[in-house]
């Protein structure tokens, strides 16, 4: 694993309705699906952001590694948006270890464990402590059908324990959907108002 890594995870979804969503939040932060930048272009800041897609693992999970890791929660609170009935796990690792993770749904950050700024959202979302892990054990976790254990984690915390990102990343089951990016799939994005992609 790089050094720094952003991992998108979306449960139960095929790869295809996956990449037009993702399409579609992309879109919103004023980008298009573009070809691979031409061998030897300058590319100005922020002009592309690049993807690896996989499609659903063993345990049911869909995967987009992001290049640009310090966009990861942006981008999943914009895909979030855009995708109905489906909530948006997003993890971020540095130096090998999961420093943060993020659940979104329709637009909302659920909740949040390890230590990011949130600049994504004007809030400070919930923290992963047992109440509210246990409510997102009884809505969200059952409603999409995932299981994990995230109610036994919360049940083995005392009320005022707070769960790290590892925790609940391996409550969820996703360490094996976001291990590696073998058999990924890149697709690349432009921004609109870039030159090359206007002249294209």
């Amino acid at each position: 694993m790089r050094e720094q890594t952003g991992v998108v995870n979306v449960f139960n979804i095929n790869l295809r309705p996956f990449r037009e969503f993702l399409i579609g939040a992309m879109r919103l932060d004023g980008y298009e699906p573009f070809k691979k930048p031409p061998v030897n272009y300058e590319p100005v800041s922020e002009e592309f952001r690049l993807f690896c897609l996989r499609g659903e693992s063993a345990g049911g999970w869909t995967t987009a590694f992001i290049r640009e890791v310090r966009w990861i929660f942006h981008y999943s609170l914009l895909l979030s948006r855009v995708m109905k009935d489906k909530s948006v796990f997003a993890v971020f690792y540095a130096s090998g270890k999961c420093a943060s993770a993020k659940i979104y749904r329709d637009g909302s950050c659920l909740i949040k464990a390890g230590e990011d700024g949130d600049s994504e959202i004007p809030y400070d979302p919930p923290p992963a402590n047992p109440y509210n892990l246990k409510m997102l054990s009884d809505t969200v976790l059952r409603r999409e059908g995932i299981k994990s254990g995230v109610e036994e984690a919360a049940g083995k915390m005392d009320a005022d324990d707070v769960i790290e990102a590892d925790e609940l990343i391996n409550a969820l089951s996703l360490f094996g959907a976001c291990a590696d990016r073998e058999g990924c799939e890149e697709i690349w994005f432009i921004r609109r108002d870039s030159a090359l992609y206007l002249n294209s």
